[in-house]
């Protein structure tokens, strides 16, 4: 039996909800919300975004490369 790949879009509240957990800030949600909002939610090339969470989390690596300040709450927990 073949299972089909659902494409859920998320809600602003679910990314606003993920990025608060990995201890970022609210413009940076909806920044990233705006974004790929804007691309009806296909990546660079095109093509359906499958696994937003993944797309978010590359956004917030390239957010701590450009802002090297910025620290996770997970990193935060543990020093």
């Amino acid at each position: 039996m073949e299972m089909a790949i659902v494409n859920t879009i998320p809600s602003l509240l679910q990314i606003t909800i993920f990025f608060d957990q990995k201890g970022f800030e609210l413009k940076d949600a909806e920044a990233f919300f705006r974004e790929y909002s804007a691309r009806e939610w296909k990546g660079r090339r095109g093509i359906v975004v499958k696994n937003w969470r993944a797309k978010a989390l590359d956004w917030m690596w390239r957010l701590q490369k450009d802002r090297p300040y910025l620290r996770t709450k997970e990193k935060l927990m543990f020093k």
